[in-house]
């Protein structure tokens, strides 16, 4: 895609973040029908709501492009020699339904496994993290210089538990090893906003051991604009099936990947 291209996209994935972002708020005190999908694994009818926004929104602008979400695809499907939006309209549904104020919509535009767009909009905090490729990244539509890391003993890392049981107890014991030679770890409880906030400097880097691709898709390209490394727990370049996601700049990223290597959790 061309610059003017991406600009256009870019502004149409900001457009219906901003717009479902608001429902998340509207909604947030009101009675929701929770139900469980998969194991701790929650829906609402507000994701329902707002990704049926994101979609109507999206594919209005951009009829011949793919879809994919994590509630429904409406039967549009993705290909890899067409732009596919990516895209989780409630990201954090746990700690929405707990009224945890850490949750976001979150809207990626892939072509193939290049990341071209990214979107994710905090309504709590109005808070809305773009970037497209090659035009580095935004804060509420400004240009934005992220924020230089600290060193590896001084680093704040983000980092995910998994609904795996058994998974999640490893990943507590790998994160108490990397606790003893950082600052701290941080758990956000979505993903998204932790890679965002990974890219824009906000974290110094952000380990997810257990993800779908709509998790990862909008702070990829973000990851990217910023010189960052986004890359799989084995170190590879992210692609949207990988399932790990390690986002840092270059030396965090090969002491956590060597930490990793060391003592890795596995399923």
């Amino acid at each position: 895609m061309k610059g003017s291209e991406l600009r256009l996209a870019l502004d149409a994935a900001s457009e219906a973040a901003l717009e479902a972002g608001a429902l998340l708020r509207d909604r947030l005190d009101t009675r929701l029908e929770i139900r469980e999908k998969g194991h701790l694994d929650l829906v609402t009818d507000v994701d329902l709501e707002a990704q049926k926004i994101i979609f109507e929104r999206l594919r209005a602008r951009f009829p011949g492009f793919g879809f994919l979400g994590e509630e429904s695809n409406f039967g549009v499907q993705c290909t890899p020699d067409v732009p596919c939006w990516v895209v989780d309209p409630l990201d954090g549904t746990t700690n929405y339904a707990y009224h945890i104020p850490n949750f976001v919509v979150s809207i990626g535009l892939f072509e193939g496994d290049e990341p071209l767009v990214g979107a994710v909009y905090d309504p709590i905090r109005d808070h809305l993290f773009t970037a497209a490729r090659g035009l580095g990244l935004f804060l509420n539509h400004r240009p934005y210089e992220p924020l230089p890391a600290h060193p590896f003993d001084r680093a704040v890392i983000g980092i995910e538990l998994a609904r795996d049981r058994k998974l999640r107890h490893r990943i507590v014991k790998f994160a108490d090893g990397l606790t003893q030679r950082v600052a701290t770890v941080r758990l956000l409880g979505c993903t998204a906003l932790g890679i965002a906030y990974s890219a824009f400097g906000w974290l110094d880097g952000y380990i997810s051991f257990s993800l779908h691709p709509w998790d990862g898709a909008a702070g990829a390209v973000m990851v990217l604009e910023a010189g960052r490394r986004a890359v799989s727990l084995e170190g590879s370049t992210w692609k949207l099936n990988d399932g790990t996601f390690l986002s840092a700049p270059e030396e965090i990223a090969g002491k956590v990947l060597a930490l990793l290597k060391d003592n890795r959790p596995e399923n």
